[in-house]
């Protein structure tokens, strides 16, 4: 039996932070869905290319040192470490965009100003309108 590799558990939590399908995330990652469920295996010693444990760092907001370690590539996130620095942390909001928000983000930066202060407009507008709505709503007292 193959041992279980440090990449699997990490490769888990990138997709579960990710908040979508495999599908999307694979399509994040610019990789096949079959090379997805690859990594996803237990036994999965990480990726070959140095550049897609880069886009998974990228992706998932993780140290791109720790995602190199994992996937077998020392020498890399040493280098790395020795060019900039130690890893900072950094916020976690990448739990907080999930794949449906995230491809409404991609389409929103695809608009033509116009359409942009529209959209902006018709948000605000919803924002006051509820406001609205819910101070009327509330009991006096």
């Amino acid at each position: 039996m193959t041992p279980a590799s440090p990449f699997a558990p990490l490769m888990r939590h990138l997709l579960t932070n990710f908040g979508g399908t495999k599908q999307d995330f694979a399509k994040a990652l610019d990789i096949a869905p079959s090379a997805l469920s690859r990594l996803l295996k237990p036994t999965a010693r990480g990726p070959r290319h140095v550049l897609l444990c880069l886009r998974l760092a990228h992706l998932g907001r993780m140290d791109a040192s720790r995602v190199l370690r994992a996937a077998g590539h020392e020498e890399a996130a040493a280098l790395l470490e020795h060019l900039y620095g130690d890893p900072v942390p950094r916020p976690d909001i990448a739990a907080a965009v999930t794949a449906h928000e995230l491809a409404h983000l991609v389409t929103w930066r695809q608009l033509a100003a116009p359409d942009v202060r529209a959209f902006e407009l018709l948000i605000s507008r919803s924002i006051t309108a509820r406001t609205i709505h819910n101070q009327r709503a509330r009991p006096a007292g």
